[in-house]
């Protein structure tokens, strides 16, 4: 197994598409990855990554990174359960600490590989991680990554991320209300597929009672995009989330005419 983990960090992207083999690699660990009330498999899997995911996580070959990135998001947490309290809590911040450093990465690529599996870990996992670790993944989030000028790859990925944990943790919304004003900007994006990105993320809000899209937005700034966006399928969409606000179909016409 531990073999496998390895030719799984540093397998070539590159190589035709026969020939690759992280994704079957990565498809196979995470049977175990997700075996967490498994004692003696969360054991067998931190005492077999720890000679190698760590070093790799930091290594100059960014695609090793990367990929060393994608098992460590999907092991999180990487934990022996024999281990003493205080120990683990200390192996945890260690992680998280790793999550911060990932989501800070030179390499976009590495980058965008982070904000996807912080985006699934915190929708997985927003009712037990701490406020301090929520607000400094969250932070990283907003500050850095959703303003990202060297890749507007790194931007989208935000806000799909952002859509994510909206969609599937309803515990999230009541947090989630308080940050998603800070990323309005991205609705004025100078990349289509970001602009197309924050359009759905306020799409999703819509359908979510404790968020109002327009206090993400407000309307003033939506009808501004309206007004100047060339891509038809926004437009379509940007209509559709004001439509429904106006003219509410699950309600009565009375409610809707007044």
């Amino acid at each position: 197994i531990q073999d496998l983990m390895l030719r799984g960090i540093v397998a070539n992207p590159n190589l035709p598409k026969n020939l690759k083999i992280f994704l079957p690699i990565r498809n196979l660990l995470k049977v175990l990855h997700r075996a967490k009330n498994d004692r003696q498999a969360q054991a067998m899997l931190a005492k077999l990554y720890e000679p190698i995911l760590w070093r790799h996580l930091k290594v100059a070959n960014c695609q090793v990174r990367s990929n060393a990135a994608q098992l460590f998001y999907d092991a999180f947490p990487v934990e022996d359960p024999s281990l003493q309290l205080e120990e683990r809590a200390m192996k945890y911040e260690e992680q998280v600490q790793m999550m911060c450093e990932l989501l800070k990465d030179e390499v976009p690529e590495v980058r965008i590989v982070s904000i996807q599996g912080a985006s699934l870990l915190i929708a997985k996992y927003f009712q037990i991680l701490s406020s301090t670790d929520l607000n400094k993944l969250v932070k990283i989030f907003v500050v850095d990554l959703a303003v990202d000028a060297s890749s507007s790859q790194v931007r989208l990925e935000v806000l799909k991320g952002f859509k994510h944990i909206t969609n599937t943790c309803v515990r999230s919304h009541l947090y989630m209300k308080k940050i998603l004003p800070k990323i309005r900007d991205n609705l004025h994006d100078i990349k289509e597929t970001v602009r197309h990105a924050m359009v759905d993320l306020l799409t999703a809000v819509s359908n979510v009672k404790m968020i109002k899209y327009w206090d993400i937005c407000p309307i003033e700034q939506i009808l501004a995009r309206l007004e100047v966006e060339k891509s038809d399928v926004i437009c379509r969409k940007i209509t559709d989330v004001l439509f429904n606000s106006y003219f509410p179909i699950g309600e009565d016409e009375y409610t809707k005419i007044r």
